[in-house]
């Protein structure tokens, strides 16, 4: 059996993203692994009904409001919000929080919005384990999921790998990046 294990599971977003998080995490705490749980203070109850040590992550009332605002579930409005509620105001506390706790045996366990694990895996060599509950977040030239694309005939389907590279192009450059780029260099410039 491998030697116990440290584990900062960073839980951002919903109690959809949230639960099969907190899944994981016990599972990891039944195998004898040391477990923090940094997440909003609304899920202080689940993380410690799970058993779990929780470390509390930003406001309550600015959180509620940010995942209840139906924008967020909008193509013009949605990667934006998410960027400037579930992302960039928790990049900074989150590296911090590992830097400041870190051990050799630590590994962080975060969904994609847990940008400071990712800062704190490239800056301080952090492990990081990724969980991805959303399919279109596992990119893929072959098959996007959840995005069926022309062409389908078969004569056409010479077509379909540069289709979709376009498609995941066009998201990242219209949508994603332009949401998180204004910030990220003043999150992670002096961190």
């Amino acid at each position: 059996m491998p030697a116990p294990r440290h584990i900062v599971a960073i839980a951002l977003g919903s109690f959809g993203d949230v639960h099969p998080l907190l899944g994981v995490c016990r599972a990891l705490a039944a195998r004898g692994h040391d477990v923090d749980v940094l997440a909003n203070p609304l899920y202080q109850d689940a993380v410690r009904r799970s058993g779990l040590r929780f470390v509390s992550l930003g406001q309550r009332e600015s959180f509620e409001q940010g995942i209840e605002d139906p924008r967020l579930w909008t193509l013009t409005h949605g990667p934006r919000l998410i960027s400037d509620l579930l992302i960039l105001p928790y990049m900074r506390p989150v590296y911090e929080w590992i830097a400041a706790n870190r051990r050799p045996e630590t590994v962080a366990f975060s969904s994609a919005l847990g940008f400071g694990a990712r800062i704190a895996r490239e800056k301080l060599g952090v492990p990081l384990a990724t969980m991805l509950l959303q399919p279109s977040l596992v990119r893929s030239r072959e098959s996007i999921p959840g995005l069926p694309l022309i062409p389908t005939r078969p004569s056409l389907q010479f077509l379909a790998r540069p289709m979709r590279s376009t498609v995941m192009w066009g998201v990242d450059a219209l949508l994603f990046d332009p949401a998180l780029a204004r910030h990220c260099l003043l999150y992670t410039s002096d961190a």
